[in-house]
């Protein structure tokens, strides 16, 4: 006849107080607190270099745009598909 396999208890944790968790709880909250900051100054000052290198590189290819004259309404609307043009 076959046996029955037998369930083995498993060791359960040691009891911690209250204390002791809330101040584990604490180490913790403080630790991912401190990571988010520093997560977020490196990321805010990513952004900022990102946001300053397109600006530059805007102003640097498209210093002609400013320069040219504006067209006339009556310019544009010769230029849209469909219109004759005389």
């Amino acid at each position: 006849m076959a046996t029955k396999p037998t369930k083995t208890a498993t060791p359960s944790r040691s009891q911690r107080s209250k204390a002791q968790v809330q101040q584990e709880f604490g180490e913790i909250r403080q630790e991912t607190e401190a990571a988010r900051e520093a997560a977020s100054a490196k990321s805010v000052e990513i952004e900022q270099r990102q946001a300053a290198e397109v600006r530059h590189t805007m102003n640097s290819r498209f210093w002609f745009c400013r320069k040219m004259p504006k067209r006339s309404a009556r310019w544009r609307r010769s230029r849209l598909p469909g219109c004759k043009r005389r």
